[in-house]
C-alpha cells in the first residue's frame, strides 16, 4: 500500500510553520491608505513577505488658423494624451531616432526636410508635444560596476541593480532644456492632461539593501522619507516601490506619491482620475493551511489532533510525522476508504471555493487635479486585466473586465491524497519499497507512474486492478467577467463566468455599452449592456473564426476588429472586420479584409499608437509584415485601406529600398512603425524615413531621410 507519508506530503504542512505570517498596522488615515512611520518599519514590511475613443487634444504653440488639419496619437481617453515615438503638431514632424529626438518640417510637403536634431543621450520610451515644449522620457544608461575575476577574462554585472527613470522637458523652439529630472525606477506608463505630465513609475524593492527612492529635479535631490511612503495594510507577495510623478511642464514644478505596493502592471487615466492595477495571486499555502485546519484536523478525534499539535522539529519532520499519525488512524478505522472520499470532497469543494478567486486584480485611485495625487479609493476583483482597453470611467463608474485562470491548483495533490484517487492507487500499486510514485492527471483521467531505477532490486510493481478510468471533476480552466465598481471603487454590479475555457483577447467600452472578444477556436464578440450598472447583461453574440486582438470605434454603430483568421486550429494571416453594433442584440461582421498568411503581423496588433483611422478621409492604416506563405515574409510597409463604404484596400507603401531583401529588412530600419496625416497627405515613418505620399492616390511626393545607425551594445556575462 502506498505509504500514508507519501500522501500526507501532499497536503504540504510546511503550512504549519508560514501560514502564522499575517501582517498588521495602525491606521493613520480613514481613507485606507497608511504612512509608515520609520525605516524600520518599511524594513519589517518587506522582510515578512519578501524572504481613444478619440484624440489628444492638439496643444501645440505652432498650432494657428492656417495650420491643416492633422492627425493626433491614437488614444484610449479623449483629451488624455499618450506619450509616442512619433508626434505632429501639424507643422512638424518628432520622431525619436536612436537616442535622440529628430525634427522634421513636415508642411508644406515640397519642402519638407530635417530641421534640427536633440541629442538625449539616453534610451528614449516616448515623447510629448504640449505648449510650445517638448518632453522626453525614458530610461537613464546604466553604467553597469564591473567586478572581474583574477585571470580579468570574463566580466560580471551586479545580480541587482537599481533602474533610473528621466523625463527631460525642452523648449520646443530653442530646444534648450529646461526641465532636467531623473529618478529611481522604470516608467510602467504615462498620461498628459492639460499643461500636466503624469507618469507612473516602479522601483524595485532590495531586502537585503532597503534604499527609498529619490527624485533629482535640476540637480537637487530630493530624498523620500520613511513617513511619506504610503501603504496598505493587506500584505502581498512582493513589493516595488510604486511612484507617480506629475510636472508641470509650462512652470517647471513638480509633485509625486510614493507607494509600497505590488508592482503596478496596467494604468487607466481620465481627466480626473488615474487608477493603477496590480496583480495578487493565489496563495497556495493558504489552500494547505485550510485543508489541515478545516478539514483534516476536524476529521481527527482530539487524541490524534492533540499528538499532531505537540509536534517539534523542522516543517519536513512535522510533515512525516503527521503523515505516520494520520496513516496509524486511518488504519484502525473500519473503512478508511469512506474516510479517504470524504476528506477529497471537502478538499474539492474548498479548492473550487479559493481556485475562483485564484488571482485577483488590486485598483488603487488617485485623483488628479492640476498637477495635485490624491489617493481616493481602493478596490479588488477576481482575475487579470489584459490592458488598459480592459478599463473604463463612465459617470462615476469604473468597469472593468478581467480573465481568472485557475491553473488547476492542487489536482495533483488531490490525486496523490485522497478519495478514489487514493483509493485506487493504494490497490493499483503494491511496493515492499518507498519508490517514488507519480500520479499523473491527464485529461479526465489518472495515470499512475513510476521509475523502475527507484525500486530496490528484484522489486517489481504488482498491478492488483486494472488501470485507472474514474474521471476527476474539473472546473474549467478560465473564466472572463465584467464588474461595475461605484465611485468608492466598491462592486455594484458583475457579469460573471463568460466563455469558460477561453481568455479574453481585447476589450472596448462605449459609453453605456462594453465589447469584449473572446478565443478558443472561434471569435465571440460579445456585446454587454451597461445601461443598468447594478445588472450588466450579454446583449447579443457574434461567433466568427479568428480574434481581434484590438477594437477601435468607428463611431457609435461600428467598430473595427484588428486581428487574426483561423483555419481549423491554426492561426493564419491579420484580419480587419468591420462590425455593426447597431443592434446590439444582433452584431454582425459587415466587412473584412485578410492579409496574408501563417506568419503576417502587425504592430497594430499590440499597440494601439499603429492604428491610424482617418474618419474625415475615410483611411486606415496599419504597418504589415507580410508572409504569404508559413513565416516566408517578402514584404514589410504600411497598408491604406478605404473605410468610406466596408474595408477595401487603398495601396500599399513601403520604405524598403528595391534593392535590398526583405530577409534582413523586414524587422530592420527601414520597417514602418508608424503613420499620421496633415492635410491631404500621409506620412509614414520608419527608423530610417518619413515618406510623404498623396492620400488620394498614394502618389510619392517626397522622402526624408533620417539619420539612425545600427547600435549594438556588448553583453556582460
Amino acid at each position: 500500500m502506498l505509504s500514508f507519508s507519501q500522501i500526507m506530503r501532499a497536503l504540504t504542512i510546511l503550512s504549519l510553520v508560514t501560514w502564522g505570517l499575517s501582517l498588521f498596522f495602525a491606521a493613520n488615515d480613514d481613507a485606507g491608505i497608511k504612512k509608515f512611520s520609520s525605516m524600520q518599519e518599511i524594513k519589517e514590511f518587506v522582510g515578512d513577505v519578501q524572504s481613444g475613443y478619440g484624440t489628444a487634444k492638439a496643444l501645440a504653440e505652432s498650432s494657428s488658423d492656417n495650420t491643416p488639419e492633422y492627425s493626433q496619437t491614437n488614444v484610449q481617453v479623449e483629451g488624455v494624451d499618450e506619450a509616442d515615438i512619433v508626434k505632429t503638431d501639424g507643422k512638424r514632424i518628432f520622431t525619436v531616432s536612436n537616442e535622440r529626438i529628430v525634427i522634421a518640417d513636415a508642411f508644406p510637403p515640397e519642402s519638407a526636410k530635417i530641421s534640427s536634431t536633440m541629442e538625449v543621450n539616453q534610451s528614449i520610451g516616448g515623447i510629448y508635444i504640449n505648449g510650445g515644449k517638448i518632453v522626453v522620457f525614458g530610461t537613464v544608461r546604466y553604467e553597469y560596476p564591473v567586478f572581474r575575476e583574477m585571470d580579468e577574462k570574463r566580466l560580471f554585472a551586479p545580480v541587482f541593480f537599481r533602474p533610473k527613470s528621466f523625463i527631460y522637458v525642452y523648449d520646443g523652439s530653442s530646444l534648450e532644456l529646461k526641465t532636467n529630472i531623473t529618478f529611481d525606477g522604470y516608467i510602467v506608463n504615462s498620461r498628459m492632461v492639460g499643461e500636466f505630465v503624469y507618469a507612473v513609475a516602479n522601483a524595485p524593492v532590495n531586502s537585503e539593501k532597503l534604499e527609498l527612492p529619490a527624485i533629482i529635479a535640476n540637480g537637487v535631490r530630493d530624498d523620500v522619507l520613511p513617513d511619506e511612503v504610503y501603504h496598505f495594510t493587506d500584505a502581498d507577495s512582493s513589493y516595488q516601490f510604486t511612484e507617480i510623478i506629475s510636472i508641470n511642464v509650462n512652470q517647471n514644478s513638480l509633485k509625486s506619491k510614493t507607494l509600497l505596493t505590488g508592482s503596478t502592471s496596467a494604468i487607466y487615466a481620465s481627466e480626473e482620475n488615474i487608477y493603477l492595477t496590480s496583480q495578487k495571486y493565489f496563495d497556495y499555502l493558504e489552500l494547505q493551511k485550510r485543508a489541515f485546519e478545516e478539514i483534516l484536523m476536524p476529521s481527527l478525534p482530539s487524541s490524534v489532533r492533540a499528538e499532531i499539535r505537540a509536534l517539534s522539529g523542522e516543517s519536513w519532520e512535522k510533515e512525516q510525522k503527521t503523515g505516520e499519525i494520520v496513516q496509524r488512524y486511518v488504519e484502525t478505522l473500519d473503512d478508511g476508504d469512506a474516510w479517504n472520499k470524504a476528506y477529497q470532497e471537502k478538499y474539492n469543494s474548498l479548492y473550487a471555493s479559493m481556485s475562483k478567486d485564484s488571482q485577483k486584480t488590486i485598483i488603487n485611485k488617485f485623483s488628479i487635479s492640476q498637477g495635485r495625487i490624491d489617493f481616493k479609493s481602493q478596490g479588488l476583483v477576481p482575475g487579470y486585466v489584459l490592458n488598459q482597453f480592459s478599463m473604463d470611467e463612465f459617470n462615476d463608474n469604473f468597469r472593468i473586465a478581467t480573465t481568472t485562470n485557475n491553473m488547476n491548483f492542487g489536482l495533483i495533490s488531490l490525486a496523490r491524497s485522497s478519495g478514489p484517487a487514493g483509493k485506487a492507487a493504494a490497490k493499483t500499486l503494491d511496493f515492499q519499497s518507498d519508490a517514488d510514485i507519480s500520479i499523473v492527471v491527464e485529461g479526465n483521467g489518472i495515470k499512475i507512474e513510476t521509475s523502475s531505477s527507484q525500486l530496490a532490486a528484484g522489486e517489481n510493481p504488482v498491478i492488483r486492478e486494472p488501470p485507472i478510468t474514474e474521471p476527476i471533476a474539473r472546473e474549467p480552466d478560465m473564466y472572463n467577467h465584467l464588474f461595475v465598481l461605484n465611485n468608492n471603487l466598491e462592486v455594484i454590479g458583475k457579469l460573471e463566468n463568460l466563455a469558460p475555457n477561453e481568455r479574453i483577447y481585447s476589450a472596448r467600452f462605449m459609453g453605456s455599452r462594453a465589447y469584449l472578444v473572446t478565443f478558443r477556436q472561434v471569435d465571440p464578440l460579445f456585446a454587454i449592456d451597461l445601461s443598468n450598472p447594478a445588472e450588466p447583461k450579454i446583449a447579443g453574440e457574434l461567433k466568427i473564426p479568428g480574434f481581434s486582438d484590438y477594437l477601435h470605434p468607428y463611431d457609435e454603430n461600428h467598430i473595427i476588429g484588428v486581428g487574426k483568421e483561423v483555419e481549423g486550429s491554426l492561426v493564419q494571416g491579420v484580419k480587419i472586420g468591420l462590425f455593426d453594433v447597431s443592434d446590439p442584440a444582433n452584431p454582425k461582421e459587415v466587412s473584412k479584409y485578410e492579409i496574408g498568411k501563417r506568419g503576417t503581423h502587425s504592430e497594430a496588433l499590440y499597440d494601439h499608437k499603429a492604428f491610424l483611422l482617418a474618419r474625415s478621409k475615410g483611411v486606415l492604416v496599419i504597418p504589415i509584415l507580410l508572409s504569404e506563405g508559413d513565416y516566408k515574409y517578402s514584404w514589410q510597409g504600411a497598408y491604406v485601406f478605404d473605410v468610406s463604404n466596408g474595408i477595401t484596400l487603398r495601396g500599399r507603401i513601403t520604405h524598403i529600398p528595391d534593392n535590398q531583401s526583405i530577409e534582413y529588412y523586414f524587422y530592420g530600419p527601414y520597417s514602418v512603425k508608424r503613420s499620421l496625416y496633415i492635410g491631404d497627405y500621409l506620412y509614414t515613418v520608419s527608423d530610417k524615413l518619413i515618406k510623404v505620399n498623396g492620400i488620394e492616390d498614394l502618389g510619392e511626393v517626397r522622402s526624408i531621410e533620417l539619420p539612425y545607425s545600427q547600435e549594438f551594445h556588448p553583453i556582460l556575462y
